[in-house]
């Protein structure tokens, strides 16, 4: 009996492809009514749920539907479809948790856009701080309340500092003393207050906390070209850190353009984590990567080399600042440097999608092509296969419509490189969610309805009923126990 390879099995799709595209017609637009379009996805999901044979894989595919359902709004119908397992009924509290963290943000923001800078300040310092709108949301909204309605600082300011939780204090303090620093003019009395009330003389740490904040501020200061002011804080900063404050300080120095001085803290600060010994690999690139993104890529560079021990960690932070900073030919060439492997393609890909938003669509593609094919690294497959669907959706956005489905094509077969369906099924899950948040679903549906396992077709249709609301689980994808 003739049983087709993997590739031909691909080449099924095709018609549905060229047929998804031609849908679309090159222009995706957002659906003004997901909920419904999403519902429709889930029933698709649940019907092929029900022809898993596997149990293992039947229950993978309901943690997806669970999932969807939560992200869509219906949160009691995914309660019923979880039933007593408890890891599924996990997804619905998770996503419950990111719906209000949701709601305080729009709330907040719409404070802020009719010009209650105080209401939303005080909201958002409220909220949990480990919410990633909250800190960056307060700095902001300190400095607009700053520019429109100074006098209300202070009510804000004592507000914060009577936030219980130890923690989520000093974090909105130190977004608020940055917020300062943004407004102009700046306040330097305002924001030594603030930072008042971190110091509590029976904590240990609070005079590190003290300095990081102050390193921050010079290097917001030292962006809005205040060199003097930023000087000015790094002095009272540097007594106070250590070499636990080091980094940032020599970001601040970076900054300023005191490159000599920044240089030698970098190392100081490579030198400090060699001391600690644990996860001293993972440390240097961030180092390298703090002095990368201050901007002084040939220091960085510098930095990554000084030690052998974690170059690769190093220079992979360095490419991906350099891809930030739209330097891809720079970016590409510190690439070179790295062995192959599954760190280097991801890197790869994010200097891939990080040219897809700057529109050089075929510089983008061909930075894809250096990741080698078929992959041999499992999570490389599906980071690949979600990049490529992603530059897939700006060619279709571009009107580049038969590229747009030669590079999904592509995409779906990476996908099928490898045999396990797990690994396709996270891989043709990023397919399907980014093909779906750019606005084409009703394109997913019709290739992933070939898909060859009823497995595969359950979650690709979960994972577009996912994208229609931008939504991305917390690690790990909903199926994947």
């Amino acid at each position: 009996m003739h049983h087709p390879s993997r590739r031909s099995r691909v080449r099924r799709h095709l018609p549905a492809l060229a047929l998804a595209l031609s849908v679309a017609g090159g222009s995706l637009a957002e659906n003004p009514d997901p909920k419904q379009e999403a519902q429709q996805l889930i029933e698709k999901a649940v019907e092929e749920a029900k022809k898993i044979e596997n149990e293992g894989d039947r229950t993978r595919a309901l943690g997806a539907i669970v999932s969807a359902q939560a992200v869509s709004g219906d949160i009691d119908g995914a309660r019923k479809a979880a039933g007593e397992r408890r890891r599924l009924l996990a997804f619905i509290t998770a996503e419950e948790a990111n719906q209000r963290t949701e709601s305080a943000s729009k709330e907040a923001r719409e404070l802020a856009a009719a010009g209650n800078f105080l209401a939303a300040l005080k909201l958002a310092a409220a909220a949990d701080p480990h919410d990633g709108w909250r800190n960056e949301a307060i700095a902001d909204f300190t400095s607009r309340l700053i520019n429109s309605k100074r006098e209300d600082l202070k009510e804000a300011i004592e507000a914060a500092g009577k936030i219980r939780d130890l923690y989520a204090r000093r974090k909105a303090i130190e977004a608020m003393a940055l917020g300062i620093a943004k407004a102009d003019p700046f306040d330097a009395e305002a924001a030594q207050g603030a930072l008042d009330l971190i110091l509590e003389p029976r904590k240990q740490n609070e005079a590190f906390y003290r300095a990081r904040a102050l390193a921050r501020m010079a290097a917001v200061l030292a962006e809005k070209g205040k060199r003097g002011e930023a000087e000015d804080l790094l002095r009272q900063a540097e007594p106070l850190g250590g070499d636990r404050c080091i980094e940032e300080i020599a970001v601040a120095q970076t900054k300023i353009g005191d490159l000599a001085t920044a240089r030698k803290n970098f190392l100081k600060a490579l030198k400090a984590y060699e001391a600690e010994g644990h996860g001293f690999e993972m440390n240097i690139g961030l180092v390298a990567g703090a002095q990368a993104d201050a901007g002084d890529i040939e220091g960085a560079l510098k930095t990554a080399a000084a030690i052998p021990a974690g170059q690769e960690s190093a220079y992979r932070h360095v490419a991906e600042a350099q891809a930030a900073a739209g330097d891809f030919r720079g970016a590409l060439g510190t690439v070179g440097r790295l062995p192959p492997g599954e760190f280097t393609e991801a890197t790869l890909c994010g200097i891939a999608r990080r040219q897809m938003e700057a529109r050089d669509l075929q510089g983008a593609l061909s930075t894809m092509d250096l990741i080698r094919e078929p992959t041999s690294i499992l999570s490389s497959t599906m980071k690949k296969a979600g990049t490529l669907a992603a530059i897939a959706m700006a060619q279709a956005k571009a009107k580049e419509t038969e590229a747009s489905r030669a590079t999904l094509r592509r995409a779906i077969e990476t996908a099928h490189t490898f045999s396990g369906d797990m690994v396709k099924a996270h891989s043709l899950w990023w397919i399907a969610w980014e093909q779906a948040k750019a606005g084409d679903s009703a394109g997913v549906a019709l290739w992933a309805s070939e898909e060859p396992a009823p497995f595969l077709r359950s979650i690709t249709f979960s994972a577009a009923a996912h994208g229609l609301f931008g939504a991305t689980p917390r690690a790990p994808l909903p199926f994947a126990f």
